[in-house]
């Protein structure tokens, strides 16, 4: 093989590898497979109490030509967590970190945003800032696949801290721009603007925002072992569009 026909396959390898991690999945490179099954001593030092996240939509005021205009909304739907998990026995947690395996729906752009490391408060925006803060599309980050916590040794003072023996992780994941609609032409149509209807007025159909979430949480314990157990969520898109509060439930993947 001479010199030439080296280089060529050489150049073919890593065009090939690059596209690999480019195209792997919407894992974003995490892997699909599901994680081998912890020890029953391991197991046993994990108790949860709650898994599930809340479901809201909301709108965010847009800019155009340089300046905001009230008038046009960009739709958005929040799914918040609500993971309750304590640790039995004299094992602390020394990391806590929540990765996305899949999040996947019919419309919209999926991501996970990052926790910020803000002073939690009585009352808070979508993304963790004081409520007076008002929020844009722009503001709506991809934080990418995985979130790593803050393990402390007293109740948390931020919202990316846990306690190293009942972790409350605090984060957010985002459909973001689902669609535009303009709210004085609602308002002349209708004579009224409702905001349960956000969706519906932006032409979302139920079957659009059917998906799914899976999660990896990874829990690793002072003397260096490591928990990880996956979770699965299904996304009923004619709860969002229909039911005034909405909490997907999450089941243990085996």
């Amino acid at each position: 093989m001479n010199k030439k026909t080296v280089l060529l396959v050489i150049v073919l390898l890593a065009i090939f590898l690059l596209l690999f991690m480019l195209f792997r999945g919407i894992g974003g490179g995490n892997s699909t497979t599901t994680p081998k099954a912890n020890s029953t001593e391991i197991e046993s030092r994990v108790n949860w109490q709650q898994k599930q996240m809340s479901v809201s939509f909301f709108s965010t005021n847009e800019y155009q030509n340089g300046g905001q205009v009230e008038d046009i909304k960009d739709i958005h739907i929040g799914f918040t967590s609500f993971f309750n998990i304590s640790v039995a026995g004299e094992q602390k947690m020394t990391d806590l970190s929540v990765t996305v395996v899949k999040f996947a729906q019919g419309i919209g752009k999926q991501i996970l945003y990052k926790t910020p490391h803000n002073k939690v408060s009585t009352s808070r925006s979508y993304i963790y800032e004081p409520m007076e803060t008002e929020t844009h599309t722009k503001d709506l980050v991809d934080g990418g696949k995985t979130l790593k916590f803050a393990v402390v040794n007293s109740s948390p003072a931020y919202y990316d801290e846990v306690l190293n023996q009942a972790a409350l992780p605090q984060f957010i994941m985002f459909s973001k721009s689902l669609g535009t609609i303009s709210y004085k032409t609602i308002l002349n149509r209708d004579n009224v603007f409702e905001g349960s209807k956000l969706l519906k007025y932006a032409g979302v159909t139920a079957e659009q925002l059917n998906g799914e979430i899976v999660l990896d949480f990874t829990i690793t314990f002072e003397d260096g072992k490591k928990y990880i157990k996956r979770l699965s969520g299904t996304i009923d898109g004619s709860k969002i569009l229909n039911d005034t509060f909405y909490t997907i439930e999450f089941q243990e993947v085996e």
